[in-house]
Formats: C-alpha cells, sequence, structure tokens
C-alpha cells in the first residue's frame, strides 16, 4: 500500500493518485509502463489517467463514434472504451469527452455506459416513485441529454422500451441499468472482471462535489433502474459493486447514463 503525503489516505500500489484528495503518490508497479504527455501542461509522466501536474485526463477522448476522427464502427466490440457527448470531468473546466464502454454489440448499435459516474444525484424525492415518473428519468432525458450531446450525436442514439422490472414500459433514450441487466452485462459477464472500472466505479471530480461521494478505494455507489414502494425502495451498486437494496431514494449517489447507440454498416 502507499499512503498519500497530503491527506494520509492509503491507495493501492498500482494507483497513481490518493483515492481520497487526489494527490499524485507515485509512479504505477505494473508490469508495463505506458509514458504519457499531458496536452494541458506538457510534462510526461508514467501510467494513470490524470496528470500528475495539472489533473488533467490524458488517457481518456480518443475512439470517438461519431465526427471527422470517428472509429470505424467494425472494429467495435464489447469491453471497449468510446468517446460520445461532453460533460464536466473536473468542477471548474470546460467540458470533456463522455468516455464510454461498450457492454454489448448487436447488429448496427451497441449498449454503452458510462465509464465514470459523471453526476451525483438523488433518485427521487416523493416517498415513493415509479420509474415513469422519477426525477432520475426526467433528469437522463432532458437536462442531462440537453446537455451532453449535440444534435448529431443525439440522433444516433436509438430509442429503447424499458419494461425489466417496471410497469408501465417506458420509451427512453437515456435510462440507468436494471438489476437483471446489472447481472446480464456486467456482475455474471467476463467483461465484470476483466475490465476494472465496471468493477468499481470511480466517479469524476464534478460528480463528487455534487454528491457521488468516493469510498476508501475511490469508488462510489451508482443507482439503478427500479419501480421503487417507498423512500427506502431504491437500489444502488455499492462501492465494492454488490447490490444494495433499501437505498433511500432522496439521497445522492452516483449516475451512470446508459444508452444505445445505432451504428453505420
Amino acid at each position: 500500500m502507499k499512503y498519500c503525503k497530503r491527506c494520509k489516505a492509503t491507495a493501492a500500489n498500482h494507483w497513481l493518485f490518493c483515492t481520497k484528495c487526489g494527490y499524485y503518490i507515485g509512479d504505477d508497479l505494473g508490469e508495463t509502463e505506458t509514458e504519457y504527455e499531458c496536452d494541458k501542461c506538457g510534462i510526461k509522466f508514467f501510467g494513470g489517467v490524470f496528470c500528475p501536474s495539472c489533473g488533467s485526463n490524458v488517457t481518456d477522448g480518443d475512439n470517438f463514434l461519431f465526427g471527422e476522427n470517428a472509429i470505424d464502427h467494425k472494429d467495435l466490440k464489447a469491453g471497449m472504451q468510446v468517446s460520445i457527448g461532453s460533460y464536466p470531468f473536473r468542477y471548474y473546466d470546460e467540458k470533456l469527452p463522455i468516455e464510454w464502454i461498450i457492454l454489448a454489440r448487436e447488429p448496427g448499435k451497441a449498449l454503452l455506459i458510462s465509464k465514470y459516474a459523471v453526476e451525483g444525484r438523488r433518485y427521487h424525492e416523493a416517498s415513493g416513485c415509479i420509474w415513469e415518473h422519477s426525477e432520475m428519468r426526467e433528469w437522463l432525458n432532458t437536462r442531462f441529454a440537453d446537455d451532453a450531446f449535440t444534435n448529431e450525436e443525439y440522433a444516433h442514439i436509438a430509442t429503447t422500451v424499458q419494461n425489466d422490472g417496471i410497469n408501465p414500459p417506458c420509451e427512453d433514450k437515456v435510462f440507468l441499468l436494471s438489476e437483471s441487466e446489472f447481472f446480464k452485462y456486467i456482475s455474471s459477464s467476463p467483461l465484470g472482471s476483466r475490465i476494472e472500472s465496471l468493477g468499481g466505479c470511480r466517479p469524476t471530480e464534478y460528480a463528487q462535489r455534487n454528491g457521488a461521494r468516493r469510498g476508501g478505494m475511490g469508488t462510489c455507489q451508482w443507482w439503478l433502474r427500479k419501480n421503487c414502494k417507498n423512500e427506502y425502495d431504491g437500489k444502488c451498486i455499492d462501492r465494492v459493486n454488490k447490490i444494495k437494496p433499501y437505498t433511500q431514494t432522496t439521497i445522492k449517489s452516483g449516475v451512470r447514463p446508459v444508452i444505445w447507440v445505432k451504428l453505420d454498416n
């Protein structure tokens, strides 16, 4: 274990930054070391996602799905990391590309979940809510979608009928995983053990400031989609990737948007 000189928190050896305050701890001790150069401040360093000098996200942002430098859609497969849309990453910076992990690839479309928790929000304020009338669904499909995607990007997002564990079925562009979808695509899937960010979700600095609190391993809990009978019937994935039932819907937790994206043949 390594110890942060700033806040004294511990971090696993393969982490370069303190999981609590973000302070640079040391080089990656993995078998291979990759040297990165920060586009913002120009310094070079080994491993990691964040620049140890200015904190910029330096390894994400490649593999754009659409636009001038779009990746060839024939090369896309489950487990790959891609970019579509943009959203605040650090609390005081401009928006950066949203990173997504492909959960499933089907003919003409792909299922994506955000790599990080992009926001910290409550599920609903009232004592009980169905998905159709939840604050979370309204926010994802209006304010988040409007802020995150250009008109061209939004046109590539498929409308999907959500009917797993909820009634009535709902048509959504942006949604959350249900419990059974979490088991299918993450918990019981080889992707869940192979891709670290699926096994434990880290919030962006922006999401953390808005209520997606990090634990000792730097991960946060994040919401699942469900109909809630009362205020204590919400459901989250906890910081160690286990289902946490009976979560109070009025507290703030991480939000990982999910979308089906239409791809060119």
